[in-house]
């Protein structure tokens, strides 16, 4: 039963840890002049204290059911394995849901909240940046249009050496996460070319380094309805994040991590002009938080239901996974 002391404007914090301290910061402070009232909650109540002094108005709280009665918003960035809880508590309170990337590890709970929100009436949002760049936006569009003919393959290469300053290490504890890079970088490009492709993930091969822990290079064929993939994915090198689509009538790529937009003329790969370029995540993340408080519609929002293809598709990719790449990874950038 949702308390009728709730008001409209008081966004909870749920995790306060890098995701919160790297990405959600400006807006929360706009949000904060705008008169929301922000509730940040955390287990460590330092962390959660030091947060909400940053702001204008702001508390500091160490229990999820101190929020229940009244939030009306919630964003949810806690390590993986809580999140369904989290999210099913909240949406059970009546309070609308925008959930950290992936979304959950089990399908089937994913499922469930996709269901316990259609049936409340309530938002259930996912923050998959990726669809938020212009890039993305236009070689969809073109995809989609047959700019490029029929699509035959995709080719993913991205990586960079980890370096996330998180909290709780939760990458390398199999309590509070999967696995390591596959549901890291995976849960950004297997969502986001399910949702530029409008077709489910096959998941054919799968091969990894983890073999005592979380995998750090990850080597994946699959299909997206016909078309065939591969994706190349490390936490040990430098690879600039590179997409290319194939069609029958030419490619194009995207790159500059998500920042450009290439597209083959007269034998050429040349730059689409007009992409707006966001020059830091804090840009996407705040017009994810906008559109999830205003309740926009825009084709970028990453409804829980429509992420649930990449979500099916990480659980079979770890289902048939093989640790047999070499311990330590020497591929190079000509192989990526």
């Amino acid at each position: 039963m949702v308390s009728r002391t709730r008001r409209a404007e008081q966004l909870a914090i749920i995790g306060c840890g890098a995701v919160v301290e790297e990405f959600y910061v400006g807006k929360l402070n706009d949000l904060s002049g705008e008169g929301w009232t922000l509730l940040f909650v955390d287990a460590d109540a330092s962390r959660a204290r030091a947060l909400a002094l940053r702001f204008q108005h702001a508390e500091a709280l160490t229990s999820l059911d101190q929020v229940l009665d009244r939030a009306s918003h919630a964003t949810v960035a806690t390590p993986p394995a809580s999140h369904y809880a989290i999210c099913s508590q909240l949406l059970g309170a009546g309070v609308h849901v925008l959930c950290e990337k992936p979304f959950v590890i089990n399908p089937a709970e994913g499922y469930n909240l996709v269901q316990q929100a259609a049936a409340s009436g309530l938002k259930l949002h996912v923050n998959q940046t990726r669809r938020w760049f212009p890039a993305s936006l236009i070689i969809k569009k073109l995809v989609a249009e047959g700019a490029l003919g029929e699509l035959t393959s995709i080719r993913i290469r991205e990586g960079s050496r980890f370096n996330w300053p998180t909290k709780t290490a939760f990458h390398s504890q199999p309590n509070l996460a999967r696995h390591g890079i596959l549901s890291d970088f995976g849960a950004h490009i297997f969502d986001l070319l399910a949702w530029m492709l409008g077709h489910p993930l096959d998941a054919i091969e799968v091969n990894h380094d983890g073999y005592a822990g979380p995998e750090a290079t990850v080597h994946a064929k699959f299909f997206i309805g016909q078309v065939t993939c591969e994706a190349v994915m490390t936490w040990l090198i430098n690879v600039p994040a590179r997409i290319q689509f194939v069609g029958t009538k030419g490619q194009a790529i995207i790159d500059d991590d998500c920042n450009r937009a290439l597209l083959q003329a007269n034998g050429e790969m040349r730059p689409l002009p007009g992409v707006k370029r966001y020059t830091a995540y804090q840009g996407i993340v705040a017009d994810v938080i906008e559109a999830f408080l205003a309740g926009s519609d825009y084709e970028s929002v990453a409804t829980a239901s429509s992420v649930m293809p990449s979500i099916e598709f990480l659980d079979r990719a770890y289902t048939i996974a093989r640790p047999d790449l070499p311990l330590v990874t020497t591929i190079g950038s000509s192989t990526l």
